[in-house]
């Protein structure tokens, strides 16, 4: 009887269990639970521990090999910054976090265990938050220049400036996969600039055609040389005059198109020159040959000394400033003047719609005109339009003689370079000319980068590809103003000079042993001062900044490069706090064991 009794109740207990929800959620997570303690384990493991560290020492590797090919910013974005990386760290710390927790409750002697792997997981977590918190640019500083404080960072930002050199706007630009954000930003003056798309390597090319509202005359042609086995077609206008040693002139009328046709132009400039005037005094020399020389300008107690020369500008995506070429085609320099305790910084275009743009000033301002001006009249070959006509022309320096006379459209002309002949394809009197953006798959070897902007505000709204590093001028309230895609900068609160630059060679050959950068850091507010040596792996250290030696020009020994970092207070705490952990948690695993 107490057997039936027991089993009736099994069987009441049974159904009973099979109504209560709750019961059978309980017994139906078993299996649940189970999955996640095996999920749990796993990511936890050591093995996993091991895969993750073998996948992120291989990224480090092939990481610092894509940064000495292409530069720190790329390695950045691409690689550090990105979030598959992130994802990687993240899950490393996982693991640890993991690794710990199933160990709970914890016993005494694990407690080094523990303390190791929070301070690793602290440990990651400030490097990720020094990729994305950090300040890191580049600072280039030469020998005998006033200090700088000027750093260019690392990222992309939209610049809006004065031709006095004056920063009125300037925003920080994010580029991803997405596109450019901001979208939208407000200039000064009443502007608004839309971005519309980012474009990573790109090239440029002239489009011209014919049906201008005004007389305005350009000619295609085509340059062969069997030498250098090349064939160019390009378009010349008054605007782009110089081809090699071939130019483009207007004559307004009869008079000056015979004068042009019939003798070389009097009082031609041959060679690209700086013109420096201060009212009645100037200051008129050739750029080459003059470089890096203290030029006096008669009359007046000011000085200019020529820094540097590029005669095709251009800027790489290595924060580079760089000449495309020998020839005269976009001539910029930096120009250095001083007068007594004040020193300004120009940088100075042979562009003659681009005005001279104010790097650094030390002092009083400087009040003098300068002006770079470009040789037309050095070509062998110039071709001529006389205003409001159809008509072309030629004039020819050969080994006869000169030549000159009405030219057709066909007719092949000697240039005076090597074996180059230039051919005249089509002439366009109302020609329109535009520069067009043509996109380049991203390992093309160009590395030109673009934004492709709209500006409302002046007139009709304007479409614009701002080319990087090459800025375009616009008119805000009847002012010239330049809109620039270039590298963010900042200001440091302190200045920076290259005292030296000490190249140290191997014993009997010129084999180079090591270099050193001599500098000297100056706080004007504060008038606190320090002089430090900077070498390969020995970073100097000023206000929570770190200034360690990042490149040199093994052509030009007194001008180096200084990469310069800081990272916020609670990064640097979070570091160091996670390596003050890890160091104590090996040391209680090794040899603290007994105390513990």
């Amino acid at each position: 009887m107490l057997l039936f009794q027991y089993s009736n109740r099994r069987r009441l207990a049974s159904r009973l269990l099979s109504f209560d929800p709750v019961a059978r959620l309980w017994h139906g997570a078993e299996p649940t639970v189970t999955t996640f303690r095996r999920t749990g384990k796993f990511l936890g493991s050591l093995s996993l521990a091991v895969a993750l560290l073998t996948i992120v020492a291989a990224v480090l590797t092939v990481a610092t090999f894509y940064e000495s090919r292409t530069s720190t910013q790329a390695v950045t974005m691409q690689v550090y910054r990105s979030w598959w990386f992130n994802v990687l760290l993240g899950v490393l710390g996982l693991n640890l976090a993991l690794a710990a927790a199933l160990r709970w409750p914890w016993k005494h002697h694990q407690i080094g265990f523990v303390v190791t792997h929070g301070g690793l997981i602290l440990i990651l977590g400030g490097c990720s938050a020094a990729f994305h918190f950090g300040t890191e640019g580049m600072i280039g500083l030469r020998v005998g220049e006033p200090p700088s404080n000027v750093v260019q960072l690392e990222d992309r930002a939209l610049i809006a400036m004065t031709p006095e050199g004056g920063q009125t706007f300037k925003e920080t630009l994010r580029v991803d996969r997405c596109g450019v954000h901001p979208k939208t930003m407000a200039l000064p003056g009443g502007l608004r600039v839309t971005l519309d798309e980012f474009c990573p390597n790109v090239a440029t090319e002239t489009v011209v055609r014919e049906g201008g509202a005004e007389w305005n005359p350009a000619v295609q042609v085509c340059w062969q040389s069997k030498t250098t086995e090349q064939d160019l077609h390009q378009w010349l206008s008054a605007e782009s005059p110089q081809i090699v040693n071939v130019a483009f002139v207007v004559a307004s009328d009869a008079a000056q198109l015979a004068q042009i046709t019939n003798a070389p132009p009097a009082g031609a400039v041959k060679e690209v020159r700086l013109v420096v005037v201060l009212k009645k005094d100037r200051l008129d020399v050739p750029v080459v040959g003059n470089v890096d020389k203290y030029l006096a300008v008669p009359g007046t107690e000011i000085t200019a000394r020529i820094q540097n020369y590029w005669p095709d500008f251009r800027m790489n995506d290595k924060h580079e400033i760089v000449s495309a070429s020998e020839e005269p085609n976009n001539p910029v320099a930096l120009v250095l003047l001083k007068r007594g305790e004040s020193a300004e910084r120009w940088f100075v275009f042979g562009n003659p719609e681009m005005q001279p743009m104010l790097r650094e000033r030390k002092g009083t301002p400087i009040e003098v005109q300068m002006q770079l001006l470009v040789p037309l009249g050095r070509s062998q070959l110039t071709l001529v339009a006389r205003l409001g006509s159809a008509g072309l022309y030629f004039t020819a320096q050969t080994k006869d003689g000169l030549k000159s006379g009405p030219l057709a459209i066909g007719q092949t002309m000697e240039t005076g370079w090597m074996d180059a002949q230039l051919t005249v394809e089509r002439f366009l009197t109302n020609a329109v000319m535009a520069e067009q953006v043509v996109r380049l798959p991203e390992d093309a070897e160009q590395s030109q980068s673009a934004l492709r902007v709209t500006v409302h505000g002046d007139g009709a709204p304007r479409g614009e590809w701002l080319l990087f590093g090459k800025p375009i001028l616009l008119h805000s309230g009847g002012k010239p103003m330049h809109l620039a895609f270039a590298w963010d900068s900042m200001r440091l609160p302190f200045t920076v000079a290259l005292e030296d630059f000490v190249v140290e060679r191997d014993e009997g050959s010129q084999s180079i042993a090591g270099w050193t950068s001599k500098v000297r850091f100056t706080d004007a507010a504060t008038g606190e001062e320090k002089r430090a040596d900077v070498w390969m792996n020995h970073p100097a250290v000023f206000k929570s900044y770190k200034f360690s030696q990042a490149s040199w020009n093994p052509q030009d020994l007194k001008y180096t490069v200084l990469q310069v970092k800081k990272d916020p207070l609670w990064v640097i705490v979070l570091t160091w706090g996670g390596s003050g952990l890890t160091i104590l948690g090996i040391g209680l695993m090794f040899y603290g064991r007994r105390w513990v």
